[in-house]
């Protein structure tokens, strides 16, 4: 288990090189990689599933494990996906022989150290901000406590553009934003903000996404900011348990029929936080926030939050946080370096004495939490 991960931990190797070796060809992944090449020789990339094994993107190959540990040269391995996909790859690197910060790393931690070594800049992997928390859906596990409102927050173009100036004179890059609610769909506001986000941060941004259950059909004027802007929608099915197939098989033919790029998760398994009907009480916090490692932060009210269900969940009014929990973005003088190191390690879990105040109640996303509800279970008339 990672119990921290710190500017400092990785040698000279990681800090000079200029070619790197990809673990894990998943989603995060695919929106890392085109950045990662504007810097870094990306000979090929480690995949296990034989259906990605010889596939190849972006001109990359993607090779097995076992092909790739049988090459000369030995380059530097970032694995690239959640914790536990991070645990998992490690186990079979670790029994191949290789050593953890020597031979490999998680990416949040590489982007953080070698930016900042060379370049003196600060980059990101995932950032979310949340536009309205109003939803066509009322999911009784909803991960942002969306059922929990009882007055509902939407976000105005100012606050959104406040929100990304502050973050965006801190941050240099950042692989990807995400846009997301409730339903982000229900702002109409939402082609303006990511009109905003693109012309004034775009070269600065990996990729700009929304996330959606597909229940809202977007219409012309935010299918052309799709297309111009290049935003890929990430499309939540909870058909299984919601009767909206026809809805969203709709949304799809629109995203295809505009070449707007878009993916749909119908494998949606959602884990039982517990918080804030049935809480859990960890001892080890500090164990329990590591094991579960959002792999994005969240940026509200010009605040990053290593885990942005804890603004969400503030905002809701079931939680009062603590001034530790989030890291005032307006407060950091940019060219002050100690205070800019604060908020990268802050961004990559803080030091191995701190923990989120709310981890403590929320079970979270990790292998230590086994109970596990069906996504997208909508609550009863009456409830919440």
């Amino acid at each position: 288990m990672i119990k921290e991960l710190q500017l400092g931990m990785l040698n000279n190797r990681w800090i000079e090189t200029k070619s790197i070796v990809i673990y894990g060809f998943g989603v995060v992944a695919r929106k890392c990689i085109g950045m990662l090449s504007q810097d870094f020789h990306i000979p090929y990339i480690i995949d296990n599933a034989p259906e990605k094994i010889g596939t190849v993107y972006n001109g990359i190959p993607v090779i097995s494990q076992a092909e790739a540990l049988m090459k000369e040269e030995r380059l530097p391995i970032v694995i690239i996906g959640t914790i536990g996909v991070y645990k998992s790859i490690s186990e079979m690197l670790s029994k191949a022989g290789l050593k953890e910060y020597e031979d490999y790393c998680l990416l949040d931690l590489f982007v953080a150290e070698w930016y900042w070594h060379n370049r003196k800049q600060v980059h990101l992997v995932e950032v979310h901000t949340t536009i309205t928390t109003r939803c066509t859906l009322k999911c009784k596990n909803c991960n942002m406590f969306m059922p929990y409102y009882k007055k509902h927050i939407d976000i105005t173009l100012e606050n959104f553009k406040e929100d990304m100036d502050n973050l965006f004179r801190v941050a240099d890059r950042i692989f990807s934003v995400g846009i997301l609610g409730g339903e982000p769909i229900i702002n109409k506001q939402l082609p303006e903000m990511i009109l905003y986000l693109q012309e004034n941060y775009g070269d600065r941004i990996g990729e700009i996404s929304v996330i959606t259950n597909g229940t809202i059909l977007p219409d012309d004027r935010l299918i052309d900011v799709f297309k111009k802007c290049n935003v890929r929608v990430h499309i939540s099915d909870y058909t299984s348990t919601v009767p909206y197939e026809k809805r969203l098989r709709e949304f799809e033919s629109i995203m295809a029929d505009n070449d707007i790029e878009y993916r749909t998760n119908s494998s949606l398994v959602w884990c039982d936080f517990g918080f804030p009907d049935n809480s859990f009480n960890f001892n080890n916090v500090r164990n329990h926030m590591m094991e579960c490692f959002p792999i994005f932060r969240g940026i509200n009210d010009s605040k990053l939050y290593f885990c942005h269900v804890a603004w969400s969940a503030e905002k809701c009014g079931m939680y009062t946080l603590q001034e530790e929990d989030c890291f005032d973005i307006k407060k950091i003088d940019k060219f002050n370096e100690e205070q800019v190191k604060e908020f990268i390690n802050y961004s990559l879990g803080g030091n191995e004495k701190w923990s989120l105040s709310l981890c403590k109640l929320c079970g979270g996303c990790g292998v230590d939490n086994k109970k596990y509800v069906k996504a997208g279970l909508q609550a009863d008339a009456g409830e919440r």
